[in-house]
């Protein structure tokens, strides 16, 4: 890594610090940041997918701006950015972003896994449920 390279990266974590918002506790130490987060490239700084869970690593990208602007999508023919498209689709910002990230899948994948993980959900707790009730009718 070059000497700009790591200068760039360490003024983002300096920057990202400096914000009041809850930082992950491992990424007080900017070696565990740049593990996690890799080079800052030129031009960008950290920024939260979801601006209520705080800097960690699931819900946070380097960006040029503010992620609004810079990850917009269309649904519908309407034009939105990731978290307002999520919630469209009732599931979870940082699940659809950390796939979209960790599998480099597109929106509509991440969007399908995620809505299978909690429809897989919803069928063991209806399965729970249907157990308990039987037990009860005993």
């Amino acid at each position: 890594m070059s000497a700009p390279t790591v200068k760039r990266t360490y003024q983002a974590w300096l920057d990202m610090k400096a914000e009041d918002v809850p930082v992950y506790p491992r990424w007080e130490i900017f070696a565990n940041f740049h593990a996690d987060m890799g080079d800052a490239p030129e031009g960008h700084r950290v920024v939260m997918v979801e601006s209520d869970k705080g800097f960690v690593p699931t819900n946070c990208i380097w960006s040029q701006g503010d992620l609004g602007p810079t990850l917009m999508l269309v649904e519908n023919g309407v034009s939105m950015n990731l978290a307002q498209a999520c919630r469209l689709h009732e599931v979870s910002p940082s699940a659809v972003w950390y796939r979209m990230r960790t599998k480099r899948c597109s929106f509509g994948e991440a969007v399908s896994y995620c809505q299978a993980q909690l429809r897989g959900r919803e069928d063991a707790m209806a399965a729970l449920d249907a157990a308990a009730l039987d037990l009860f009718k005993r």
